[in-house]
């Protein structure tokens, strides 16, 4: 399954500095054209300024936890797919999947730290960049 967007942005949510440089390294390297958000709110933030292909979150962080921050996506129509990456147990990763996919938010994978360059490209593959933020775009 293909899912087009209409940017070449992938949102990476990460308040650990050295993965959120891995995951956009990584989205880099494929094609797309990473932005960084640090924690939930700086999330909120970029997304009033772009309208990413793809969000890559953790799940853990600080200010806002990735529930919080998945309801809040619902809340706004997020209507791009999103990875949720966390160190903690894969039934946690999948409880947090459900319960976003429940309030209509795409889940095209999860991630358990730590994972290796080859699972987020699969995960990536699933996404065709679409063009660049300024471009033409279809209604």
């Amino acid at each position: 399954m293909m899912i087009r967007q209409s940017s070449n942005t992938v949102l990476v949510i990460d308040d650990d500095a050295d993965m959120a440089e891995f995951v956009s390294d990584v989205a880099s390297l494929l094609g797309f054209d990473p932005v960084v958000a640090k924690d939930g709110g700086d999330c909120l933030r970029q997304l009033k300024a772009i309208h990413p292909a793809c969000i890559v979150m953790d799940v853990v962080m600080p200010d806002m936890d990735g529930v919080e921050l998945l309801n809040k996506f619902a809340e706004l129509n997020t209507d791009c797919p999103i990875v949720v990456m966390s160190g903690y147990d894969g039934k946690y990763l999948d409880s947090v999947a459900l319960i976003a996919e429940a309030n209509g938010l795409t889940i095209l994978g999860k991630l358990q730290k730590p994972f290796v360059i080859d699972d987020l490209e699969e995960l990536f593959a699933k996404v065709e960049p679409g063009v660049p933020d300024g471009g033409s775009k279809s209604v």
